[in-house]
């Protein structure tokens, strides 16, 4: 398959979003892929490539489905990536999978590598692997899945600068290990994840982590190690209906632990999260008429953690949290002449300190027309993905209620990015879309999305408010 997906033009935006950039920004890929010993081993290879231009102009060379993108050597327009992935079914119920990402090499003739004794730019490589088992139990279907994922080091600029001056030594890693169950003739599952974030300044590592029956919250080792449990739920009582729900535990202050901050003492803030929504499905003028409800509460310090020392702020540079990046090229100032890292959570889309609801309603007949329309309500706090985790509470109810207590409307602890010294209102945003699709055929599909957005105390800063009114056309052809 040869995929081609359009950005633009205002991909390359800064994180404020108050000065886009003009151009283009595209997406492009292709895969081969075989299946062997009778569809128990498969292996595939996608490349890709991420091409940019700001006065948008295309070399036309990478519409060729045959063009190799490694060939174009031009990092101020594109960056390409090799994905290898393997996937192996030894025996009935027992699957183990595996994947590769090359993103950086340095060749000869091409940059050079940084090292002990020479500057230059970082390699940047990926590896993430996993094993999954399956049996009956109690009348259904018991299942084991865990993945491991090692990624080199360069998600990791300068969090303060946010671009790749000054790159982070060490290494970070995710894991997860999980258990699911399905009972009731599978209209009942419930599954129990637990993940770790390991992070080491010198590259060290704990292998007990890697022990498919550790338990990760034993590791009580706030300077290398962030441990969460969710817990999920599916259910399907009639058909049609579907009520889900997850709860994350990010932090909670137990006896001879983390002491708990509150309005009359100081501590450590509590982090957890909820959602919980309803799907419904009927048949409706020859298509399928359907309804989702969904509501999100997330505490104000869910995903972010001090980093090494929280008494040494210079040590910080070295993330716990969990908050990953995707990286852009920027040029054209000699300051911006880098790779800019666009961060998010790795969990909910919308992050910490935020109450959500969201209804939408859709109508489809497959493979010919989709509509649908969406409400979307939010009140965001004043906490974001670069709040810094620290001591908290002991400043009275008022306070504890203001800064403490999803929304916030006061940002009691330091933030690494930003000055929140203005921030005094929690931000309410209101968004009313319409969206319609059209498939003229299997490759062919027609686009658009109408979107008017209210926000009130924009930027969390009292009495600012703001409105857009936002329309995305577009056209999507695969092969």
């Amino acid at each position: 398959p040869h995929k081609v997906n359009f950005y633009g033009p205002y991909v390359g935006s800064d994180t404020s979003e108050k000065n886009p950039t003009e151009g283009i920004n595209l997406y492009l890929a292709h895969r081969i892929e075989g299946r062997f010993f009778k569809d128990r081993f498969s292996l595939s290879i996608t490349e890709a490539i991420m091409y940019a231009s700001a006065d948008a102009t295309i070399d036309p060379r990478i519409f060729n489905p045959a063009t190799i993108f490694h060939n174009f050597y031009d990092p101020s327009d594109a960056n390409s990536t090799l994905v290898v992935e393997m996937d192996f079914t030894p025996v009935k119920c027992l699957n183990i999978y595996g994947q590769f990402i090359l993103d950086d090499l340095a060749i000869p003739g091409g940059e050079s590598a940084g090292g002990p004794a020479s500057s230059g730019y970082p390699n940047a490589m990926g590896y993430l692997a996993g094993a999954r088992y399956a049996m009956d139990a109690w009348t259904g279907l018991l299942t084991f899945n865990i993945e491991g994922a090692f990624i080199d080091p360069y998600r990791g600029s300068d969090i303060r600068g946010n671009v790749e001056k000054d790159p982070l030594q060490g290494i970070n890693l995710y894991l997860a290990h999980r258990v699911e169950g399905r009972f009731f003739k599978d209209r009942f599952s419930l599954s129990l994840t637990e993940a770790i974030m390991y992070a080491s300044a010198d590259a060290t590592i704990d292998p007990r982590i890697f022990n498919p029956a550790t338990i990760f919250h034993n590791f009580y080792d706030p300077s290398d190690a962030n441990s969460t449990l969710i817990v999920e739920m599916d259910f399907t009582p009639v058909k049609g209906l579907n009520i889900y729900g997850q709860f994350i535990l990010d932090d909670l202050a137990i006896p001879g632990g983390e002491s708990a901050g509150g309005p009359t003492s100081s501590g450590y803030p509590n982090a957890m999260g909820y959602i919980a929504g309803a799907r419904y499905a009927m048949e409706a003028w020859n298509g399928l008429l359907t309804f989702n409800l969904e509501g999100a509460y997330i505490d104000p310090y869910t995903y972010v953690r001090y980093c090494m020392d929280p008494e040494n702020p210079s040590s910080e540079a070295y993330g716990l949290d969990y908050i990953v990046s995707s990286r852009t090229y920027v040029s054209g100032s000699v300051s911006l002449d880098c790779l800019v890292y666009d961060e998010y959570f790795l969990g909910y889309k919308h992050g910490n300190d935020c109450a959500v609801a969201n209804l939408n309603v859709g109508w489809k007949k497959p493979d010919v027309i989709a509509v649908s329309a969406n409400c979307f309500v939010m009140a965001h706090g004043t906490h974001d993905k670069w709040t810094r985790w620290d001591n908290i509470g002991n400043h009275g109810q008022e306070q504890w209620d203001q800064a403490s207590v999803t929304p916030t409307s006061v940002h009691e602890t330091g933030n690494y990015r930003y000055d929140v010294s203005d921030r005094n209102a929690v931000c309410y945003t209101l968004d009313i879309g319409l969206g319609c699709s059209w498939f003229a055929n299997d490759s062919l599909k027609v686009f658009a999305q109408a979107d008017f957005i209210c926000l009130w105390n924009s930027l969390n800063r009292q009495g600012i408010n703001e409105q857009d009114f936002q329309l995305v056309m577009g056209v999507k052809y695969s092969l």
